[in-house]
């Protein structure tokens, strides 16, 4: 078929519709502009990664520029591209430092795509073991720049020819829930990595082995080479996981903010039952004692929360809390001296202070013993006297903690046997400056009768009393001692039948 070429003023095709249709330079340039309007309006329909998707298809580095400087374009944001150098051969255990700039000057971030041959750390690169190593290079945009295309670099590790064995000893079982340290050696220097074959079992960090279920753990041993020994033959060890003690977790709950001097009071529970513990990992802004923590200084007081497992149960790993201490009234501490032994019915003068400079009060914990009045204790009985000095605070200062101070109380000495007594009770009347009086009622008697002899028997009534027996006139006397002060008063009674 003859292509015969349309004469000026028409157009090929149209004659079905009645024949020519005129169209001048001005009218083929509006319809091609009407033309272009329609399809660019159907482009801003779609999405700019439709769009961009459809008119791009291929994969080559500058397909992906392109694809980004159109997909830029329609979403608002400046385009930018990452410089990626292609990076030489290098030799296994050896670092490599990359370098990536974007065009936007953002942070270029790196990742390996063969984490067996190579793995990334910020911007080093360390090689493992022989292979080819692909480190991609990415970087996320921002409100400014759209998203960067990744760029993807490749080179080869290489290793040695000289060979060499990993010693890595077998280990005896463990119970589910512990951790387990592994040690192996390779050439000297090389590091021997670990992986776990039975990650149900027990998985591997670093060097460190979880036991997580019943079962046989096995974990292999590798070494990649270097640039003078060829990769190590890996080798396995196992060993087996049984039943232990059961793990626990501990719930601690949130303390309250509070002010300096107040007591904030810790509430955690394991869910083994088993009691918590808590230490304060900040004294000198809060203390801890028992589930009390008392706030010190304005700061930020840390507590945390223990439990020790027992035979049942594994320990729990510590839960941390903290809060913070605002400032507030300031903290005082009590000075309570010991007081001394007393007798009963001996007074006894108390002594405390507090470093706020405020009174000290006190009370008595044991009133059967001893009680208080001010500064002064009355002993009332024998036994142990316990009291507590406290200070109440004031608009400066915080309530103070307690602090108790015990003493004993001793009987007073009772009466003894013979004319000990007699003896010891005139010595004190004499030291104590007392008169002794003594009213002696007898019966007449013959002269011819025998002296009489004064017997002294310890009377069974209270203390301070005995009885007096003379066998000339049999005639049983009762012997009072009153102390008082300054005269000691001792009186001889005639008890007649």
């Amino acid at each position: 078929m003859d292509l015969v070429p349309p004469s000026p003023g028409e157009v090929a095709g149209l004659n079905d519709l009645g024949g020519k249709v005129p169209v001048g330079p001005a009218r083929r340039r509006s319809w091609v502009g009407r033309f272009l309007g329609i399809c660019l309006l159907a482009a801003m329909v779609s999405s700019p990664a439709k769009l961009a998707a459809g008119v791009y298809q291929e994969t080559s580095p500058t397909t992906q520029v392109q694809r980004a400087w159109l997909t830029a374009a329609f979403a608002g944001k400046k385009p930018q591209t990452i410089a990626f150098k292609q990076l030489p051969d290098a030799a296994a255990a050896a670092q490599v430092t990359l370098s990536a700039p974007a065009s936007s000057r953002l942070a270029v971030s790196f990742t390996s795509d063969t984490p067996l041959v190579c793995t990334v750390s910020g911007s080093v690169v360390t090689t493992v073991a022989a292979g080819a190593c692909v480190i991609t290079a990415s970087q996320s945009g921002s409100a400014r720049y759209a998203p960067a295309p990744d760029v993807a670099r490749s080179f080869l590790v290489r290793t040695g020819q000289k060979g060499q064995v990993i010693r890595f000893a077998p280990r005896g079982g463990e119970a589910v829930g512990v951790l387990v340290t592994l040690s192996a050696s390779a050439a000297p220097g090389l590091v021997v990595s670990f992986a776990s074959d039975t990650p149900l079992v027990c998985t591997v960090s670093g060097r460190t082995v979880t036991t997580a279920a019943p079962g046989t753990c096995t974990i292999t041993a590798s070494q990649g080479g270097s640039a003078v020994f060829a990769p190590a033959p890996g080798v396995a060890r196992a060993f087996e996981v049984h039943p232990g003690r059961k793990s626990q977790t501990i719930t601690f709950s949130q303390p309250p903010a509070a002010k300096v001097g107040a007591p904030v009071t810790l509430s955690a529970s394991a869910t083994s039952g088993l009691p918590v513990t808590f230490a304060s990992d900040t004294p000198p802004v809060c203390t801890v004692s028992g589930s009390t923590a008392m706030t010190v200084t304005p700061g930020t007081c840390t507590i945390t929360a223990s439990q020790g497992g027992s035979a049942r149960y594994a320990p729990a790993t510590g839960v941390t809390q903290s809060f913070q201490v605002n400032a507030g009234r300031k903290s005082q501490t009590i000075t309570f001296s010991q007081p001394p032994a007393a007798q009963v019915g001996a007074p006894v003068t108390l002594s405390a202070s507090a470093t706020s400079g405020l009174p000290v009060t006190f009370a008595s914990d044991t009133p059967p013993v001893c009680t208080v009045s001010g500064s002064a204790v009355t002993t009332a009985a024998a036994g142990t006297c316990t009291i507590t000095a406290s200070q109440g605070g004031s608009a400066r200062y915080a309530p103070a903690t307690g602090v108790t101070q015990s003493f004993q109380v001793n009987p007073v000495a009772s009466k003894a046997a013979g004319a000990l007594v007699i003896l010891l009770a005139a010595a004190v009347l004499a030291a104590a400056g007392g008169a002794l009086v003594v009213r002696r009622l007898r019966r007449s008697r013959p002269p011819s009768a025998p002296e009489p002899i004064v017997r002294v028997v310890p009377d069974a009534g209270p203390p301070g009393l005995m009885s007096v027996h003379d066998t000339g006139t049999a005639v049983t006397h009762t012997v009072r001692i009153e102390p008082s002060p300054g005269t000691s008063i001792t009186t001889i009674e005639e008890a007649r039948p």
